[in-house]
């Protein structure tokens, strides 16, 4: 990391780096975690997550943080759905040549296919 506000192009982290730490958070320090999670974007609801998943499943079950630069999109956090784990996970997308609501698109439909699985691969009906 080459600063804290994670805008340097010169930051270098995976994603499973970035779902490692957060893991280790919420084991660590469950009470760090809980307001780490309040803090984040909330989807359908809070943050630069409001106008994202409105009206899907992923409502009130999505806190994650969002990153965005020229060519690159990025979306980090936690999915809680009803009656499953929660899942951890980190999606960043780097030196694309989509326009930004393109990549954008693309990382809600990752999000959002990932959604309809429960830890066992099984679908879930709608």
């Amino acid at each position: 990391l080459v600063d804290a506000s994670g805008l340097s192009r010169q930051n270098l982290i995976s994603p499973q780096t970035l779902v490692k730490l957060l893991r280790a958070m919420s084991e660590l320090s469950p009470s760090l975690a809980d307001t780490y999670r309040q803090s984040l974007a909330q989807a359908g609801t809070t943050g630069t997550l409001t106008r994202r998943f409105v009206g899907t499943n992923l409502q009130g079950n999505l806190a994650a943080k969002t990153g965005t630069l020229t060519g690159v999109g990025a979306l980090s956090g936690y999915l809680t759905m009803p009656q499953r784990e929660t899942l951890v996970f980190s999606i960043l997308v780097n030196n694309s040549e989509l326009e930004q609501q393109e990549v954008r698109q693309a990382i809600d439909r990752v999000v959002a296919l990932v959604a309809q699985f429960n830890l066992c691969g099984k679908s879930h009906d709608k």
